[in-house]
């Protein structure tokens, strides 16, 4: 059968589990599980809209997202940041929590998943959610529910145990080198890993295939599509939370990254990262919010480019010379005054860029937020609706004077990090207040667009 429109898509959510079969070793991951939980909240989108488990799910992967993606800061930390020396304690305690918190948050999430699968089953007819080969035994989405707890959970233990070994090290027994057994850490993680590989992947196969089967199920996915067609697409509003909400956490990540986090002088986290993201914030925003995108892509554009090179010439410069090289030789100076050229150059495209952000965050205020006016009612709707978006315009001055101390602080220490090294600390506090306010303004504009479109 054959049919026009598919609103709904499983194949999708097999797809995304991908990112999520291979074993961690300790903190690291060949594929980013947060590239996994990301492609399967995607989707998940329109099944959450069908179902309040799946919605539910659907926010506990978001969750994961983040608490996943922290890795990149633990593996900074481990192998940037922390001395040599303390490398191995390192490396056991991200492990030991991360792994940790993969069992308390994964485990939950992945119920929830197939919790709301099982709901869908049992609400519309189907031959492929709750089919069994046998009456009265599990169906099949509650034995691949139980297998992939089981999976996940041995992925999460497998990815920390090997490194308890470092327990074991003289320092922690008086030098005696005798129970010393992290010499053998590389066999052990190696034993740990290929069993976890192999769960791994009947995993997976059994998770594609089943995902295969559902989105190929004739009787389940017409019946999902009409659904969707008449409970969901009627309802704009949804959409409209989604996509500014959307729009907003782009925003939020690409504000993250551009702190400027720096070893031996150089920003391991390039801009031009963020600029991307910025892009993306205005073409996403774009979709349901009347703003002119030209100039602002334009101007992230510009901001790839001098991001780019800003960070081409920082690193050209201490990867050859140090600061009291420039009043000794014509080459550093040089080097070093096109590194200021470049960094200066990218401030002020970051400003310019930030500017067009608060313009489009007063354009979201103005139309997206406050209270909603029904036909003949009194006085008193207009004055809560200012008064909502007299406070929410609000956010829009304090990122203004957030933006206005980053931009100050960036220049300074560009401009006197030579001469006075505490500068990085001052650049630090003004990336601070630069990420807060940009926050508060996340988190108050978007509750206040789903507090307006929360009924509709």
């Amino acid at each position: 059968m054959q049919r026009s429109k598919r609103y709904v898509n499983f194949k999708a959510i097999g797809l995304s589990l991908i990112f999520l079969f291979n074993p961690n070793i300790n903190i690291i991951d060949v594929l980013p599980d947060f590239i996994g939980y990301i492609l399967l909240c995607l989707a998940l989108v329109k099944l959450a809209d069908l179902n309040d488990t799946l919605s539910e799910a659907l926010d506990a992967f978001k969750k994961l997202i983040i608490i996943d993606a922290a890795k990149i800061l633990a593996l900074m930390w481990t192998f940037g940041i922390s001395v040599s020396s303390e490398r191995n304690s390192s490396i056991l305690l991200w492990a030991f929590v991360f792994g940790v918190l993969e069992l308390i948050f994964v485990i939950p999430a992945f119920i929830k998943l197939f919790k709301g699968l099982s709901e869908i089953g049992y609400l519309y007819e189907n031959s492929s959610i709750i089919a069994s080969k046998r009456a009265y035994s599990k169906n099949k989405t509650d034995k691949l529910c139980v297998f992939t707890v089981v999976f996940l959970g041995f992925k999460a233990l497998m990815s920390f145990v090997p490194e308890l070994l470092n327990l074991t090290s003289p320092e922690y027994y008086d030098g005696n080198t005798t129970q010393n057994l992290y010499q053998f850490i590389g066999t052990i993680r190696l034993l740990a890993f290929v069993p976890t590989l192999i769960f791994g992947i009947v995993w997976l196969c059994r998770v594609l295939a089943y995902f295969k089967k559902v989105n190929s199920d004739e009787i389940l996915m017409p019946a999902l599509d009409k659904a969707y067609a008449e409970k969901v697409l009627p309802r704009d509003g949804i959409f409209i939370i989604r996509n500014v909400t959307t729009a907003l956490l782009i925003l939020a990540v690409s504000c993250v990254l551009c702190f400027d986090l720096r070893l031996e002088n150089i920003n391991v986290i390039p801009d031009f990262l963020s600029a991307v993201l910025l892009i993306c914030f205005f073409i996403v925003l774009g979709k349901k919010i009347k703003i002119k995108k030209a100039i602002p892509i334009l101007l992230g554009a510009v901001y790839f480019v001098t991001s780019a090179l800003a960070s081409f010439f920082e690193f050209k410069f201490f990867e050859n010379y140090y600061y009291s090289a420039v009043y000794r030789s014509a080459d550093a100076l040089n080097a070093y005054r096109a590194m200021l050229i470049s960094s200066i150059a990218n401030v002020l495209a970051f400003v310019a860029i930030f500017v067009c952000v608060l313009i489009s965050l007063k354009k979201i205020i103005a139309e997206h937020c406050g209270h909603i006016t029904i036909s003949g009612e009194s006085a008193s709707g207009a004055q809560l609706d200012m008064s909502i978006k007299k406070e929410l315009n609000k956010n829009i001055i304090i990122c203004a004077v957030g933006l206005a101390v980053y931009a100050i602080t960036n220049i300074c220490y560009v401009l006197l990090a030579k001469e006075y090294g505490f500068m990085f600390f001052i650049d630090v506090v003004g990336a601070i207040i630069f990420v807060v306010t940009f926050f508060k303004a996340y988190f108050d504009i978007s509750a206040a667009v789903k507090a307006k479109y929360i009924l509709s």
